[in-house]
């Protein structure tokens, strides 16, 4: 995948307005995904990248938003994820839209979590599992009973 195509194609579907994008750079890591807005640098996972078409299309929409918003899973964060689940909706991309949706309650169930207890864990499973994905780590956590 030409992740860079991949990332201009998100970015012209679902942030048309973003003018900064051409600033920024993308590439891959064995690492987690994420945006990095000192050096404008948005890195992917090599195995997130290999998932199916509209988690790929997630994971850009995800660290796209980000990079757009300019702060972590706040509000302003959330409310831009709803205009881009919106123009899944208005492109019949019903399964991206509900991707979308799912995101948005888990990120708004984890924002209320202190920052502790969000480090405390990453730390402790990404140890035994050091390929996990955040959103992998997360949606584990809220399905134990």
């Amino acid at each position: 995948m030409n992740i860079r195509k991949k990332f201009e194609e998100i970015v012209r579907i679902y942030f048309p307005k973003w003018k900064n994008w051409r600033s920024w750079k993308v590439r891959r890591t064995t690492e987690g995904s994420e945006c990095k807005e000192s050096s404008k640098t948005i890195v992917f996972n090599r195995n997130e990248l290999e998932k199916d078409a509209v988690d790929v299309d997630l994971l850009f929409i995800h660290e796209i938003t980000h990079a757009v918003t300019q702060d972590g899973h706040n509000q302003k964060f959330l409310n831009r994820l709803k205009k881009a689940k919106t123009t899944a909706s208005q492109l019949h991309r019903s399964e991206l839209e509900n991707l979308i949706e799912k995101e948005i309650e888990m990120v708004s169930k984890i924002e209320k979590w202190p920052d502790y207890l969000k480090d405390t864990i990453r730390d402790i499973v990404t140890i035994d599992n050091p390929d996990i994905s955040w959103k992998e780590l997360v949606e584990a956590s809220l399905s134990t009973p």
